[in-house]
């Protein structure tokens, strides 16, 4: 898999998981898609926290990103 991330979403990752930019480079597809689980986990808890008409926050956005680009 050849993810490009922004440097925005690495950020994402290594605030939110602990990863670098050169650890999350190197991780295996299935690793991936373990990422993009727990960033889903992340946009449900963020939908959750907007509720019905409010707007998704940065953070949700973010791992809402992530997860489309790992399962394209």
């Amino acid at each position: 898999m050849d993810i490009k991330f922004t440097e925005k979403e690495y950020e994402f990752i290594e605030s939110e998981f602990g990863y670098t930019k050169e650890q999350v480079d190197g991780l295996s597809p299935d690793e991936l898609y373990d990422l993009a689980d727990d960033c889903f986990v992340i946009e449900e808890e963020e939908t959750v926290a907007a509720g019905e008409d409010g707007e998704l926050s940065e953070r949700g956005e973010t791992a809402a990103g992530i997860v489309t680009k790992v399962n394209e």
